[in-house]
């Protein structure tokens, strides 16, 4: 058997042709290749706190005003994300501070020490709140009465006064009767009432009387 004689020329072109064919083989082993997640950043992980109508969840899915507007930004921007829902605000931000969210969603309020934790968008939404003043409220002594009369506490206090004087004049019309040391003046029987009456409205207790 003859074996045959390659020149230098020949053993070089040969060569040549099985490096091309390896690198076609190789070449097409590649595009064979399953391609998901080759080449590819993992989803972003957004944290959501179910809190209507910013975030709700129906039959496993979530919807409300912070979803729609994440989805269409998420869209817009081509971005492959998933949820991850969280109980409270306080797991929500703690997740967030972490690292362990890249985006959290839900209707928190900015504060100055949750801004020192984690990065907030503009504000979108307005909540609404207003305090509200009379246009002519004053300072004089018929400011005061007005606003006492408007919240209902003159006529609270008429009443107590009314009750109070009736007592008075009741309690003096009794003594005069049936006290022989009761004062003899009406002026003084009154006010020894009157005293007697707002003892027992603010202490409970009548003073002590002698003859009855």
């Amino acid at each position: 058997m003859k074996i045959p004689f390659l020149s230098h020329h020949q053993f070089g072109r040969r060569i040549a042709q099985a490096r091309l064919f390896g690198l076609v083989a190789l070449l097409m082993l590649l595009a064979a290749l399953p391609q998901t997640g080759y080449g590819k950043e993992p989803p972003l992980t957004v944290g959501v706190l179910v809190s209507p109508p910013f975030v709700m969840k129906s039959d496993g899915a979530f919807t409300g005003l912070a979803i729609d507007l994440w989805e269409d930004l998420a869209a817009e921007k081509q971005w492959v994300f998933e949820y991850k829902e969280y109980g409270t605000f306080r797991d929500l931000l703690s997740a967030t501070e972490s690292g362990s969210l890249d985006v959290a969603m839900t209707n928190l309020t900015i504060t100055q020490q949750r801004a020192l934790k984690v990065d907030f968008t503009q504000p979108w939404f307005d909540g609404g709140m207003r305090l509200m003043v009379s246009s002519d409220q004053g300072t004089g002594f018929q400011s005061v009465l007005k606003g006492l009369a408007q919240a209902g506490f003159i006529t609270a206090y008429a009443w107590i006064a009314f009750v109070i004087l009736f007592a008075t004049v009741v309690l003096t019309l009794f003594d005069r009767r049936f006290d022989q040391s009761f004062p003899a003046r009406w002026r003084d029987g009154v006010a020894e009432s009157f005293y007697t009456v707002m003892s027992v409205v603010t202490s409970g207790r009548a003073p002590a009387r002698k003859n009855l």
